[in-house]
């Protein structure tokens, strides 16, 4: 049942990053949408609690911010405010150091949206919706044939990551380690960031890993339906974004953190009518679903609606 929706008051003297700004944009135009609070079933938070630092350039967290910088105890005192208040809440996340799940597992009134939710978080607090991570790369209107079997590009930031470089072969597998852009991040890697050649090798690849990193979620995963890729998720845990509305055994591979040497001889087992279905079957849960910040809300209450 369509639910009303509005914001809590504002408070101009927090910061605000460009993606709560886009968000925020997003919900106003939504039709369900109400300027008044009084009449709504469903409020957000009308300052930033998502504090997304990597969007909408990875590496340049300066640019992430339209008004102030991240301060911690101002955030907890913001949380605080709003778990204080007598109303229905849904509080988005998009920051994996923050982990509000767990902050609001007590609270019967917020439903928390989180970026990088775990199984074992869905099960402490079942008030909580997988958030998806807005692509940072984007395709260009050409598209290549894909001649590619599978490609990563990306920091070493954990050990299934180094085991997926492995498969490198140069031709049905461009899997290559990519220097940080964290200077507190120690790489011996001397292939620099490239956002051309992740690109052009995402568009002309079949499949596109998506192993976790220091956190569970990965930006690669609509990255790679964005490109028309089928993602290959490798992060043991983590709950997918939209879980319960996106059947994503029909759109991508999941396969275990542990299986990562095995990848080759898996995807050998999909035929081309398997791999035409998938890539089908994502293009249109991508347009629907997570295509701009419009259908990622429209999808995000579809899902507190079922929750009500």
């Amino acid at each position: 049942m369509p639910i009303k929706i509005s914001l809590t008051t504002p408070e101009p003297a927090l910061p605000r990053t460009v993606y709560y700004n886009r968000l925020l944009d997003a919900l106003r135009k939504n039709a369900r949408f109400t300027e008044n609070p009084a009449e709504a079933d469903l409020l957000f938070p009308a300052e930033d609690t998502a504090f997304e630092t990597n969007w909408p350039n990875y590496g340049k967290q300066a640019s992430a911010f339209v008004r102030g910088t991240f301060d911690l105890s101002g955030h907890e005192g913001y949380l605080n405010r709003l778990a204080g208040l007598n109303a229905r809440l849904c509080v988005v996340n998009m920051n994996p150091g923050l982990r509000l799940p767990q902050a609001f597992k007590g609270c019967m009134n917020v439903v928390v949206a989180d970026i990088s939710m775990s199984q074992w978080e869905r099960s402490l607090n079942p008030r909580t919706i997988a958030m998806p991570a807005m692509p940072i790369v984007t395709p260009n209107s050409a598209v290549p044939e894909k001649t590619v079997t599978a490609c990563f590009r990306g920091v070493l930031t954990h050990a299934c990551r180094a085991e997926i470089v492995k498969l490198h072969d140069g031709t049905r597998f461009i899997c290559e380690p990519v220097a940080s852009v964290n200077p507190a991040v120690e790489s011996k890697v001397t292939v620099p960031r490239d956002q051309e050649a992740y690109a052009d090798v995402m568009a002309r690849s079949v499949f596109a890993f998506v192993p976790r990193g220091d956190a569970l979620f990965s930006y690669r995963l609509l990255e790679a339906m964005a490109f028309g890729c089928i993602p290959v998720v490798i992060s043991d845990s983590w709950v997918l974004p939209f879980d319960r509305a996106v059947q994503w055994s029909n759109a991508a591979v999941c396969v275990p953190e542990s299986l990562v040497q095995f990848l080759p001889e898996i995807l050998s087992g999909f035929d081309a009518r398997r791999i035409e279905q998938m890539r089908s079957h994502g293009a249109a849960e991508y347009a629907m679903r997570f295509k701009d910040f419009d259908a990622v809300v429209e999808t995000l209450l579809l899902e507190v609606e079922s929750m009500f």
